[in-house]
């Protein structure tokens, strides 16, 4: 969190400050130029202005290769982090750090800008190199070229009592049900969902619901068993009944 979550801001004042150059860009999703290439082509072509949009963050790789692969673990399913970490470790990390990046401009004459790219959120970064700059305080191109939206505040972070909470809340809307309904019209497995799934036209996607998931409703936290008896009898339950934390 300290070295790699860390983020430089810039406050506009006034009136929107309008790019000083027009400049045109190079896609390193599409080029892959590796470090050693981008040092070459500097030294070769000597552009004034030279820039690279959407480089792949060597800093966040394992982050991302983490988040992909839990995001997969529907189809792929990861037994545990172990295992996790030693499928990671066998990745090729094709990044760039920005650090090594900014380390050309003590090798070549040239000022090296980098900020997060808006066409992302994988936490790629855009980088401008300028030749020969004297005005240290030159705006880069990149951080006014367009206005990133913002998002509900909600997508920034997380809730971290949100499962004590669910645990809770599920039960009681369970006892409220059969307080109010007859059994047979009791659901029989409620599902917490952030927000209904809507089609295009504004309706509940009942396709894209998630389908109950085999675990008992619990308002307190589960006790896993402790003895090789308990496990046996806890096994058996779960094939009975086709339920999960017996």
């Amino acid at each position: 969190e300290l070295t790699k979550f860390r983020y430089d801001v810039i406050l506009q004042v006034g009136n929107e400050i309008a790019p000083t150059q027009e400049v045109s860009w190079l896609d390193w999703q599409t080029q892959k130029l590796t470090l050693p290439d981008i040092h070459n082509l500097l030294v070769k072509t000597k552009p004034e202005i030279f820039a690279l949009r959407s480089v792949s963050n060597a800093r966040l790789q394992a982050e991302n290769n983490i988040l992909e692969r839990l995001a997969d673990s529907a189809t792929n399913k990861v037994e545990t982090v172990g295992n996790l970490l030693e499928e990671l470790s066998k990745l090729h990390s094709n990044g760039i750090d920005p650090e090594d990046l900014w380390s050309l401009s003590h090798e070549l004459p040239y000022s090296i800008h980098i900020n997060w790219s808006n066409s992302s959120v994988d936490g790629y970064y855009d980088m401008v190199a300028y030749r020969n700059l004297t005005d240290e305080f030159k705006p880069a191109v990149f951080l006014f070229e367009e206005t990133v939206g913002l998002k509900p505040w909600q997508e920034y972070a997380n809730n971290p009592l949100q499962e004590k909470f669910i645990r809770k809340l599920v039960p009681q809307l369970r006892s409220f049900l059969k307080e109010k309904l007859p059994d047979y019209m009791v659901p029989s497995a409620l599902v917490i969902l952030e927000k209904l799934p809507l089609t295009s036209n504004g309706k509940v996607d009942r396709r894209a619901l998630p389908a109950p998931e085999s675990k008992r409703e619990l308002e307190e936290g589960y006790v896993a068993p402790n003895t090789p008896t308990e496990e046996k009898l806890v096994a058996i339950w779960a094939d009975i009944l086709g339920l999960e934390n017996i």
